[in-house]
Formats: structure tokens, C-alpha cells, sequence
């Protein structure tokens, strides 16, 4: 008997591959051991920053004015704060994109789920060069398309290898999707690389989604560079927050821009424009506030990146100094992706030395797999963000694991 009330076909697909290792945390904490995690990406509960004084003031001026707790779309706010994401496209990129090609989402996951939404059918093949971030791999399993990867060499900063992508493509593949400054393992493509994909787009009309976020998290003096600064006619959609740049995860104001200068993919905008306003009607609030934090002054990413870059180091330095751990050094973003000598030989899989390591030591980092069924399977990320008094713990809790099992 097949009984109606079930879940969808299409959610029946999804699986998160950190639920047992989540259920087991839970656990041992009932129990009363001591648990560490290094897995989140929130600057402000795991970094523990705090927002500039003018950010805070942006949002409590936003909750005086009584008629922001009306319906957005009765409001001139959601304009003006395209407005001043181009702005500040425009400042930080050199790219100017028209208001009414940019989409207005609740954060940067919700920005690729409505991709996912309004551009790919079932079957169709997405080209992403692994590792990649994660959530692009979720959705592939809710949206049934086909997930091709081209591997990026550890060995060379984990910059894509071109000619292996190219082999890549077939009639199916209809983008090409980037994550850069690259989560999980912190590489920052060069112009080289990015010229290299557009021309590949520009080949097989192909359109590129490329992932910002961390475009304004970046260290040793290296840029990140959007890739619409150098795409020409080929589109490109950019996905952005201001979770990252701003230190605002709670406000969820992510969006969405459109680089079509020869306006190949006037439909998909459109009709994404038209889903979004329909079915996500931003809170007025946030809205208005985000206006004035893109408004107000950048000075104080000099001191958080110079936060960030000391706890990178130590990070980086740290997991080389264990036997069995190699790491290349991320050059932005939060996170660190550290290769384990034994996964495959010691340890079954990236999941079988998790859970060891979570049993024995009570550290949490998340499965490399996640990011990558070829190239992440022997690895973990690893999130930099936490105090070093934090990491220093973990890390020795993760050296005296590894001598045991490895040395």
C-alpha cells in the first residue's frame, strides 16, 4: 500500500552525510564529554567578532521607523538596496549591474537553491571544478541533475586543471559553477584561470555561476577577482551576501547579479525577478538597514583581516607540524581542507576517521566527501575562524590522535 502522506520524490532524495556524526555528538554531550567543534563558518558565535557600531546602528534606526514593520513591497527599500549593491559591485569589482538584473534573496544558500530552481531541468549536467561548496552538491541530489567534476590539484594551490574540465564537457552541460575565494580549501582563482573558463564558456555557450561570498576575505595581499570583470559577452551570474563582508549572518540579505551584456539570458532573468519578488518578499527591516550598511565605511575589515590572517597561520602551520596531515594554505575564505595520510588504509573513509577521532578525542571537523566524492574523500575542512586558544586545544587533541593511529 503506498501511503499518500509521505515526503515528496523530490526531498525523499536528500541525505546529509554529517547526520551520523551529528547524531553521535549528541550523544556524547548528554552523556557529559567534552565535544570541540571546528566546523562552523559564523564570524560572530565561532569567530566571536562583532559588527561595527555602524551596522548595529543601521538595523535599530531601521526598527524605529514604525512603517518598516509593513509589507517590503509597499516600500522603496528593496530599489534602493540594489542600488546600492551595484554601488558596491561597482566600487569593489569595476562591474556595473542595472537594477532590475539583480535578485534579492534570503542569504547566499538561498540564492543557489533559487538557481537551482529556475535554471537547471532534471538531467542537465553542471561542470564544477571539485572541491566545491557543498550545498551545490545537496541540491544536485533534490533537482536530479548531473553533477560532472574536473579536479583541481592540490599540488598547484588547488587551482582547477583546465585541460581535465575540458574533457568534461558534453551536449548536456549547461554551466559551469565556481566557488571563489573557494570553499572548503580557501584557493583564490587567478585572471589566468578565470579568462580560461570564460573562453571555455564562450566556446560551448555555457553560462558561469560563480560563488563570492568571501570576496572580500582574502590574505598575503591577494584579490579576489569576480569573474564578470573579465567574462565580456559570456553571462555570468554572481551569487553574494553581506553574511561575510559585513559580519551580519542574522540579517540573511544575500543577492544575486546578472552579467548578460549581450542579454543571451533575458528569460532566466526575468523570470527569476519575477519568482523572487512573488515568493520572497524581504523583510523591510532588514532591507532598510542593509542600505545603510552598504552605505557606511569598509575600515573595519583592515583590522578583522589582520584577525583573521594570525588565526590562518596558526592554523596552517599547526596541522603541517602533525605527522600525517598536510595542508595547503588557504589564501581566503574561513576554512582550511587538510589531507589525512590513512583514510583508505587506516580508516575505511573520511567518515570512519571522523568518527574515531570524535569518539576518542571529541572533536568535530566536517567530512572532506561532502565537498567532493573524488578529491575530498581524503580530506576534512577545517574552519580557522575560532579563537587560537580554541584551536590550539583541538589541535592538540588532533596530534595526539594521530600519533596513536598513524606515527
Amino acid at each position: 500500500m503506498v501511503v499518500k502522506q509521505r515526503a515528496s520524490n523530490r526531498i525523499r532524495l536528500l541525505e546529509d552525510p554529517m547526520k551520523p556524526i551529528e547524531t553521535r555528538v549528541k550523544k556524547l554531550q548528554n552523556e557529559g564529554k567534552r565535544i570541540i567543534s571546528l566546523v562552523s563558518g559564523d564570524p560572530i558565535n565561532a569567530g566571536g567578532f562583532t559588527p561595527p557600531e555602524h551596522v548595529v546602528r543601521s538595523l535599530v534606526m531601521a526598527a524605529q521607523d514604525k512603517k518598516n514593520y509593513g509589507y517590503s513591497g509597499y516600500l522603496p527599500w528593496g530599489l534602493e538596496l540594489k542600488r546600492a549593491i551595484a554601488d558596491r559591485q561597482k566600487k569593489d569589482h569595476g562591474i556595473f549591474y542595472p537594477p532590475d538584473r539583480i535578485v534579492l534573496t534570503y542569504g547566499g544558500t538561498n540564492a543557489i537553491d533559487l538557481l537551482y530552481f529556475s535554471l537547471f531541468d532534471p538531467k542537465d549536467e553542471l561542470l564544477v571544478p571539485e572541491p566545491t561548496y557543498h550545498l551545490f552538491v545537496f541540491l544536485t541530489q533534490c533537482y536530479r541533475t548531473k553533477f560532472v567534476t574536473c579536479r583541481s590539484d592540490e599540488t598547484n594551490d588547488w587551482l582547477p586543471d583546465i585541460d581535465d574540465l575540458r574533457t568534461k564537457i558534453s551536449e548536456k552541460t549547461k554551466c559551469i559553477i565556481l566557488v571563489n575565494p573557494n570553499n572548503p580549501t580557501g584557493a583564490v582563482y587567478n585572471e589566468k584561470i578565470l579568462r580560461e573558463f570564460v573562453n571555455i564558456a564562450g566556446e560551448h555557450d555555457l553560462v558561469i555561476i560563480s560563488d563570492e561570498i568571501y570576496d572580500m576575505t582574502t590574505f598575503d595581499g591577494v584579490k579576489a577577482i569576480s569573474i564578470a570583470s573579465v567574462a565580456k559577452d559570456v553571462p555570468c551570474i554572481i551569487l553574494n551576501a553581506l553574511t561575510k563582508s559585513y559580519l551580519v549572518p542574522a540579517f540573511r540579505q544575500g543577492f544575486i547579479c546578472f552579467h548578460d551584456p549581450e542579454e543571451k539570458i533575458n528569460e532566466l532573468v526575468e523570470k527569476t525577478n519575477t519568482f523572487a519578488s512573488k515568493m520572497l518578499p524581504m523583510s523591510a527591516l532588514i532591507q532598510k538597514a542593509s542600505i545603510d550598511v552598504l552605505k557606511g565605511p569598509t575600515e573595519f575589515r583592515k583590522d578583522l583581516l589582520k584577525k583573521l590572517e594570525k588565526r590562518r597561520d596558526y592554523a596552517w602551520k599547526r596541522l603541517n607540524e602533525i605527522d600525517g596531515l598536510t595542508c595547503v594554505k588557504p589564501k581566503g575564505s574561513y576554512f582550511a581542507f587538510p589531507k589525512v595520510d590513512g583514510i583508505g588504509r587506516i580508516w575505511k573513509s573520511d567518515k570512519d576517521f571522523l568518527l574515531s577521532l570524535l569518539e576518542e578525542e571529541g572533536i568535530v571537523l566536517r567530512l572532506g566527501s561532502m565537498f567532493g566524492e573524488k578529491y575530498g574523500v581524503e580530506h576534512f575542512r577545517v574552519s580557522f575562524l575560532f579563537p587560537i586558544n580554541t584551536m590550539r586545544e583541538a589541535y592538540d587533541k588532533l596530534e595526539s590522535f594521530m600519533k596513536r593511529h598513524v606515527s
